[in-house]
């Protein structure tokens, strides 16, 4: 028999192992030749080929919010990059988020609100943000008595939908919104101006110069003021659009970008074009505020153009969960578009995969096939020594759980019914094995309600892991657990196995931690002094104390954002490393030691220099190693005034002295 078998055994393998190696060849030949066509068409000249078409939906009607696009265009920026874009102005039907998903448009211009529609399942991609800081703020009437945003509950307040960032920052000051009388906008100040609404909704850019012009007094609510530092308008499109089109896709966003930068430094030729070609609702006047405006809202000189952080879309991310406008596991996950990425042959690369597995899976089951009745024998064998082996092991974890030191509890999942117990179970819960009335897992909850949360992750999750639970023990007494629990199958029915640990003095612990944390960050968020973390290898920031806003006029955010070399002036960034490099002349002893106060002029927002005191300390790590300075930075310029003015009274005191005499 085993002579017979054998040539045909020979046979299948060989004519396998000639499949094997075609499939091989051809996988071969498919990418070699996929490779060059994919390198003729990414690499050839879009003048050679008859462009794209591609359109653009704008956000709002044409004005200097969409100069780089116009720009673009009127550069040939667009043309060089194969594409012919149209720019489409909204109607009143207009939705940027489902014009792009739905095809009306390729691309579309929108706010951060688009975090919001990829949470909510939406396969939109934020392309580039242009507005590194949002323009929108809430305008007041200066004549309505209103001085804090608390005093708009029960006034009228025109709003635009759905206006996530005005809403974020009335959570954020504890404003509910159904205390106000929100007006649908019309989109005009017109309303605003005529006192029929006391606040609306408004782009500091836009909307401020035809009230600046109309002679209207206001008060700005700037959203910044209350943490809600958010992107302006971005550019997007879908995930679909870039799975099938990724070159093109590319090639707008950098073409876009280029046309951005073109119009932030020529503003006055794009105001030309918007009025000759575009638009003349606004006036030269109105067109040249708004390009003054947003010079301070895209800071193209600190910023590049379209540059998105992705700390800062997570914080955003952060502000929404935090008030309930997302889920707070969701994750940026191809949110944030890449210009980087490279062409993806993975799809031809898996089918050859399979063809070869599939030659190798044949091969090998044929193989398999002949040993198989050989092997049945020695299965059955196994078996009877793998159930002795079974019952062995069965054994040994019953005697485990039953000695196990800590409570382990099966329940019925239906209605809560002690099914088994281990012995330190019964102790710790005080459970009596002689009751005719049998105990409910809910006897042990401090909250009943908690076995509703244990269900519903049962059924998504399988397991419950790590939860901290508050129970009671045989005295009543309330303490924290740590539970493990998974779902099982006990006596035919469906039940939860349970393990618990008592974890009440870690938690106690942390509660303990967290209340001294919140302190501590309490003191550095109110504390006029801006207390600073400076890592000397990477030569950054790694936290910068909220006050450092009013000392400078930049975010913690901006600050942390800027290298040694952008948020220092010249001189004093060499008194910084020159202290620094003294340091290195010192003894471990001087060094563990040292404090340094040093004398630092810093740079504020609005270009003058805040002269500061600074009291800095190194931090070691457990090598004795200066890795980090930590400082305090104080603004001493009423310090260096009364030190002038103490000065010059001097003087003058000594030239009195000299007239008497």
């Amino acid at each position: 028999m085993l002579l017979l078998r054998k040539p045909a055994c020979i046979a299948a393998g060989s004519g396998l192992f000639s499949f094997a190696v075609t499939a091989l060849l051809l996988f071969s030949f498919l990418l070699n030749n996929s490779v060059a066509i994919a390198h003729d068409v990414f690499t050839s000249s879009p003048r050679t080929v008859a462009p794209i078409k591609v359109s653009l939906q704008l956000k709002w009607l044409h004005q200097f919010q969409f100069a780089g696009y116009y720009a673009a265009i009127s550069q040939g920026y667009y043309q060089d990059a194969g594409l012919e874009v149209s720019l489409l102005e909204p109607g009143d039907t207009t939705d940027p988020l489902h014009d792009v998903l739905e095809g009306r448009a390729d691309f579309a211009v929108t706010g951060p609100d688009l975090l919001l529609a990829r949470a909510h399942g939406h396969q939109v991609v934020a392309l580039a943000v242009i507005f590194q800081h949002s323009p929108q703020v809430l305008l007041v009437r200066k004549d309505s008595g209103i001085t804090s945003l608390q005093d708009l509950v029960g006034r009228r307040v025109m709003m635009e939908q759905p206006s996530a960032e005005i809403k974020a920052y009335f959570e954020a000051e504890k404003l509910p919104i159904e205390q106000l009388e929100v007006v649908a906008h019309a989109f005009s100040p017109e309303a605003f101006i005529k006192g029929e609404v006391d606040a609306i909704s408004a782009y500091i850019s836009d909307e401020t110069f035809v009230l600046n012009e109309a002679g209207m007094e206001y008060l700005v609510f700037d959203p910044k003021a209350g943490g809600i530092d958010f992107y302006g308008d971005l550019l997007f499109t879908s995930q679909a659009q870039i799975d099938a089109a990724p070159e093109k896709v590319k090639a707008f966003v950098e073409a876009s970008l280029r046309g951005w930068k073109y119009a932030m430094k020529h503003p006055d030729e794009i105001i030309d074009l918007i009025l000759s070609k575009y638009s003349q609702r606004h006036s030269r006047a109105h067109l040249k505020y708004e390009a003054e405006q947003m010079q301070h809202l895209i800071i193209p000189e600190i910023v590049e153009i379209g540059y998105m952080n992705p700390g800062r879309w997570q914080h955003i991310a952060d502000t929404f969960s935090s008030q309930g406008m997302i889920a707070a596991d969701f994750k940026l996950d191809g949110f944030i578009y890449d210009r980087d990425q490279k062409p993806d042959y993975r799809k031809l690369f898996l089918s050859a995969v399979v063809i070869i597995l599939v030659a190798v899976v044949i091969f090998i089951a044929a193989s398999f096939y002949l040993r198989h009745i050989r092997r049945r024998h020695q299965e059955m064998l196994d078996k009877i020594k793998a159930d002795e082996r079974y019952n062995n092991l069965l054994s040994r974890y019953q005697h485990l759980i039953e000695k196990a030191p800590f409570p382990i509890l099966i329940t019925a999942l239906a209605d809560g019914k002690l099914l088994y117990h281990n012995p330190a179970a019964a102790t710790f819960f005080g459970i009596r094995s002689d009751s005719d009335n049998p105990m409910l897992m809910t006897d042990f909850y401090a909250n009943v309600g908690e076995r509703q949360l244990f269900l519903f992750k049962i059924k998504s999750e399988g397991h419950v892991k790590d939860y901290e639970l508050q129970i009671r023990n045989a005295d009543g007494k309330g303490i924290w657990a740590s539970v493990n629990v998974a779902a099982v199958t006990f006596d035919n029915q469906s039940a939860l196995f349970a393990s618990l640990i008592d974890v009440t003095e870690r938690v106690q612990a942390r509660a303990e931690l967290k209340e001294l944390s919140d302190r501590l960050r309490l003191i550095t968020d109110n504390m006029r002094d801006v207390i600073w973390l400076f890592d000397l290898q990477s030569q950054k920031l790694l936290y910068i104390s909220p006050s450092v806003y009013s000392m400078r006029g930049y975010t913690p955010e901006e600050v942390m954002a800027q290298a040694l070399d952008e948020g220092l002036p010249t001189k004093a960034r060499e008194t910084f490393v020159a202290w620094q490099n003294s340091l290195h002349n010192k003894t471990d002893d001087e060094i563990t030691s040292d404090y340094s106060l040093l004398r630092i002029d810093q740079p504020h927002r609005d270009g003058s220099m805040i002269p500061t005191e600074v009291t800095a300390r190194l931090i070691f790590d457990a090598n004795g190693t200066a890795v980090r300075v930590v400082g305090v930075s104080r603004d001493i310029r009423e310090r260096i005034r009364a030190e002038n003015e103490r000065h010059r009274l001097e003087g003058k005191l000594q030239q009195l002295k000299k007239t008497e005499s």
